[in-house]
C-alpha cells in the first residue's frame, strides 16, 4: 500500500513543477497546495511501515516540506530564465 502513497507524493510534486512552468494560479496557492498534499503523501508513506507514529509525522513533514520547496524553486528558477530569454 505504501507505494501508492509514494506514487501520489511523485505526482504531486509533478503536479506542482507544472502548475507553476503553466501559471495555472497565483504561485502561493499553487505553493501552499502542494505543500500540504506533499506532507500528507510523504506522512502517509512512512506511515505505511512499521515505525513509531510521531516519528513518521515528524519525518514526513520534513522530507515533504523539503520536496515541495525544491520543486517550487526548480519551476520559479526555469520559468524566470525563460521570461527573461523572451
Amino acid at each position: 500500500m505504501g507505494i501508492v502513497f509514494f506514487f501520489l507524493f511523485a505526482l504531486t510534486l509533478l503536479g506542482i513543477y507544472l502548475a507553476v512552468r503553466r501559471q495555472l494560479a497565483s504561485p502561493g496557492v499553487i505553493g501552499a497546495l502542494g505543500m500540504i498534499a506533499s506532507i500528507v503523501f510523504m506522512t502517509l508513506y512512512l506511515l505505511s511501515f512499521e515505525i513509531v507514529m510521531i516519528q513518521g509525522v515528524i519525518f514526513g513533514v520534513i522530507i515533504g516540506i523539503l520536496f515541495a520547496g525544491a520543486t517550487l524553486a526548480t519551476a520559479f528558477y526555469f520559468l524566470k530564465q525563460e521570461q527573461k530569454s523572451s
